[in-house]
């Protein structure tokens, strides 16, 4: 449940740095481009998960545009030093 608990706060997170947004209200963040590495889902499963945290916080896909970009490595061999 701890590491379940810990990617949605990540994914937050990436998204309140992506918009420029308070990040649960009490925390500035600065607006710029993030990368969200995720090692254990799918980039399907990882879109969904986005959409419904933007959904819940207002954000729109044009909110994000240019300034979120997400990669999964799960069953892939490819390690993050081979993305950045």
């Amino acid at each position: 449940m701890r590491d379940l608990l810990l990617s949605f706060l990540v994914s937050d997170l990436a998204l309140s740095c992506a918009t420029g947004t308070e990040w649960h209200g009490h925390f500035g963040v600065e607006k710029g481009r993030v990368l969200l590495i995720d090692n254990e889902l799918t980039d399907n499963e990882l879109a969904v998960r986005s959409r419904a945290i933007m959904g819940t916080r207002g954000i729109t896909a044009d909110d994000v545009r240019g300034a979120l970009y997400t990669r999964t490595l799960r069953n892939s061999d490819r390690g993050v030093d081979s993305i950045i």
